[in-house]
């Protein structure tokens, strides 16, 4: 019978992957987020977003949902640079050092807080626009669509809550951080 691993080689078995896993994945990312920019710039401005803004705008849309509608490229270069950091981040954990373990933890505590701040959000967009509908038999079927949405992205938030809060966690632990300078 072979002898159990040794702490720090199952912290390296930890890391290593992840933070190669998570680099390549925010890379790819990152390049999507560009390329939506890039549509979201092409698009902003023109005829249809127009539309969609007047469209809006007649239909007293909340302002939850007019605010990102009306900065779309900004927020979408908002997201690149968030891709881009996560991909710095998991880069320079994959690399061992001290800050890129750091940046990624506060990452994964950030993403928790994004979670149920996102959930909230489509939570109340969909309640305000359930109030803008005159039909009863729509606003019905809204809410259950807003019930069922929520408990999905409630759900998740916490699903991610406990995964992301674990990982955290583990990479805090002196067996792991050890391995950084």
């Amino acid at each position: 019978m072979s002898a159990p691993p040794h702490p720090a080689g199952i912290a390296h078995n930890l890391v290593r992957p992840l933070a190669l896993a998570a680099t390549l994945v925010g890379a790819a990312l990152t390049l999507c987020s560009l390329a939506a920019a890039l549509m979201a710039w092409g698009f902003q401005g023109g005829d249809r977003w127009q539309e969609l803004v007047t469209l809006g705008q007649a239909g007293n849309w909340p302002g939850s949902a007019m605010w990102p509608l009306s900065h779309l490229f900004p927020l979408s270069l908002w997201t690149v640079l968030l891709c881009l950091l996560s991909t710095l981040s998991s880069w320079g954990m994959y690399r061992w050092r001290r800050w890129g373990l750091w940046s990624f933890v506060v990452l994964l505590v950030l993403g928790i807080v994004f979670n149920f701040a996102a959930a909230w959000w489509v939570d109340d967009l969909l309640a305000r626009f359930g109030a803008l509908l005159d039909d009863p038999r729509q606003a019905g079927q809204l809410q259950v669509q807003r019930v069922v949405a929520g408990l999905a992205l409630y759900g998740g938030a916490v699903l991610m809550l406990l995964l992301q809060g674990w990982l955290a966690w583990r990479l805090l632990r002196p067996d792991v951080r050890r391995l950084f300078h």
